[in-house]
């Protein structure tokens, strides 16, 4: 049997959703942020990580809010993220099961790879799953396992 010890790092981002943003974050500047969060611990965590996922409920056709205030914070270390070459999934659900339902964030997720030279290791997008009762009984769950097991 093989064991693989992982690091798990939780960042709360509703706890630090609408902070305000300064001008360096949209200047192409790489060094500290001058908004004093938690976003300064967790970027180390992000730039020794070997890979990113993606977690959100479909809101509205894209990533919930808070996801996506932690993505625009990169700005600050964009550069580092784009030279490390780091892998990334994106594990989303929503309600609706229509077969557009992803399109948006689908391609959201799909630049956001391309900018940040990320290598995309997979997708899991949970149609139809409304109630985690009808989530536990569909096949996301084990689609979201067979993409870490795949994983190098």
């Amino acid at each position: 049997m093989i064991t693989y010890e992982n690091t798990k790092t939780v960042y709360d981002l509703v706890e630090n959703a609408g902070k305000e943003y300064s001008d360096k974050v949209f200047l192409r500047y790489e060094g500290p942020c001058i908004q004093k969060d938690d976003v300064e611990s967790i970027r180390p965590k992000i730039l020794d990580a070997d890979m990113m996922v993606f977690v959100t409920p479909l809101y509205y056709y894209g990533m919930s809010a808070q996801l996506k205030a932690m993505i625009d914070r990169f700005c600050a270390f964009n550069s580092s993220i784009q030279q490390k070459g780091m892998k990334s999934a994106l594990l989303t659900a929503a309600w609706n099961a229509d077969s557009w339902t992803f399109e948006a964030l689908e391609a959201h997720y799909k630049t956001l790879v391309r900018y940040l030279n990320l290598e995309d290791m997979g997708m899991v997008l949970g149609y139809g799953c409304g109630t985690p009762s009808t989530t536990k009984l569909s096949s996301y769950p084990q689609q979201a396992y067979e993409l870490g097991k795949r994983l190098p």
